[in-house]
């Protein structure tokens, strides 16, 4: 009887995180946020760019080649490959929520009730679901990779762990902290541990092995690891760091913004923290103990990393996952103490009224959970704030691909290149003549002529270079007198309004 309950609790588990993560509107997402990027990065690896030789790419690549593998299956079994990459990366994020099922049930002492409450708090922050909802965004699998390389370790699947540890990193650098995560667990409880330890190194070796070996022999292995390794270095000058303080002021205001009226459950969640370090001291040396170092290393680790820098949307992401761990171990401990106090004080009256006990316990705290964490139809509606890329919260999919034919019909068979409104890129399969989709911190860097030369200058360069007749200068920056005198501005609009192109045409010459 157990046993089926357990089923039909995993059930319920997987129905939740489906029911939740596919209430996003996938169809009418705009491609908005840094994920636009990705999208354009996918497509040109189907059509045969190299990443870091044909485009500057500061991170590294697991949701580019993700997204490429998803654009692929869509247009092969005919579905648009926009909606096969957010279908596919809604149902990673669903996934999440179904290992959170699974690794709250085990450390709420194999209670199904204490999975859900894991899954509900999975549900929570819908910041989780928007962003897939968009596209290939980073980091969703370093998260989703960091609770599967947790249930591996407790299993002693250390070659796994290691492979897990290597593609969490390919998703994001930080993703280190699950290979380390494996690797001090190897160390803790391998047996032998030399043994354990040399199988996690062979699976970050070959999980590394296919990226290292397709850009070797695409002549981009040196390129790859000069802008990974040392341009993320820069990644702190485009932040909008500053430092643990300014860091945390930039994580509460994209709290505030990205969790209206919830915002205090993010806060509330890191009463879970010691609740975690109690259970790391309490259970050590037992088989919950191998689920909760690693699990622990890697939270913590990335609450301390964003505490130190944080840029905004993609990092908010990750971190929630982290406030979710924290946000269910607090939910799951007080659970278990209070059915444990009852079912005590239920016991004298004999088995039916202890059953009784547990089960009106389990499903009161399902219900406030539930009204907590509003999932799925339940959820707050989200807006993302895009305005300073040409998109307003109320901007649609439609509206960016009216706006995209009109920009087609604008530029005819002139020459075109930008450095703004990258979703155009996508929704018109229009390759960039330049090598980068965008203009930041990193890309002025890497392109400027002098390391005094002002952003707007090589900017401009890059866009005179490549000879284009209509080009998208970066909204943010001052326009250069060059730009002001060689070309004319002509903005295209949306119906509604909510979505505009800032166009510059070559004059007559």
């Amino acid at each position: 009887m157990s046993r089926l309950l357990q089923h039909v609790a995993l059930a319920l588990a997987v129905g939740l995180s489906a029911a939740h993560f596919y209430s996003f509107p996938l169809f009418e997402s705009p491609i908005v946020t840094d994920i636009r990027y990705y999208v354009y990065n996918a497509w040109q690896i189907t059509e045969g760019a190299v990443l870091h030789r044909d485009l500057f790419a500061l991170k590294t690549q697991l949701a580019s080649f993700t997204g490429a593998l998803l654009y692929a299956l869509g247009e092969g079994f005919g579905v648009a490959p926009l909606f096969a990459i957010r279908a596919g990366y809604l149902l990673i994020a669903a996934a999440g929520g179904v290992l959170a099922f699974e690794i709250f049930r085990r450390l709420g002492r194999g209670r199904s009730t204490a999975g859900l409450l894991g899954a509900i708090a999975y549900c929570a922050f819908g910041l989780m679901g928007a962003l897939p909802a968009i596209g290939n965004v980073p980091k969703l699998l370093m998260c989703v990779l960091a609770s599967a390389t947790g249930l591996l370790v407790q299993g002693r699947h250390w070659f796994w762990a290691g492979v897990a540890g290597a593609l969490a990193f390919m998703d994001w650098q930080p993703g280190a902290l699950v290979g380390l995560a494996a690797l001090l667990s190897a160390l803790l409880f391998g047996r032998p541990v030399v043994g354990a330890a040399l199988r996690v190194v062979a699976g970050v070796v070959a999980g590394l092995a296919p990226f290292a070996l397709y850009y070797a022999l695409q002549g981009a292995l040196a390129s790859a690891l000069q802008q990974i390794l040392i341009a993320s270095f820069l990644r702190g000058a485009d932040s909008r760091g500053g430092g643990a303080p300014r860091a945390f002021e930039q994580i509460q205001a994209c709290v505030w913004e990205t969790c209206p009226g919830y915002g205090w459950l993010f806060y509330a969640s890191f009463v879970g923290m010691p609740v975690v370090l109690v259970w790391l001291w309490s259970r050590r040396g037992s088989k919950e103990w191998r689920l909760l170092v690693p699990l622990s290393i890697y939270h913590f680790g990335l609450v301390g990393f964003s505490l130190v820098d944080f840029q905004w949307y993609g990092d908010l992401m990750a971190l929630l996952h982290s406030s979710v761990f924290f946000l269910a171990a607090s939910w799951v401990a007080l659970y278990g103490a209070v059915s444990d106090g009852l079912e005590r004080l239920a016991r004298a009256r004999g088995p039916t009224a202890r059953r009784g006990a547990g089960l009106a316990v389990g499903l009161g705290f399902l219900v406030v959970a539930v009204a907590i964490a509003r999932p799925a139809f339940l959820r707050p509606e989200l807006s993302l704030r895009t305005s300073s890329s040409g998109a307003h919260p109320n901007t649609t999919l439609a509206d960016q691909r009216a706006v995209a034919e009109l920009v087609r019909s604008a530029v005819g068979d002139r020459r075109f290149a930008l450095l703004d409104s990258s979703e155009l890129l996508f929704l018109l399969r229009h390759a960039n003549p330049l090598p980068t989709p965008y203009f930041n911190d990193a890309v002025w860097r890497r392109y400027r002529g002098a390391p005094q030369e002002p952003p707007a200058l090589t900017a401009m360069n890059l866009l005179r270079d490549a000879e284009a007749d209509v080009i998208v200068f970066p909204r943010t920056l001052p326009k250069p007198p060059e730009l002001l005198q060689r070309y004319r501005r002509r903005i295209l609009y949306s119906a509604d309004r909510t979505y505009s192109v800032v166009l510059w045409l070559a004059r007559a010459r």
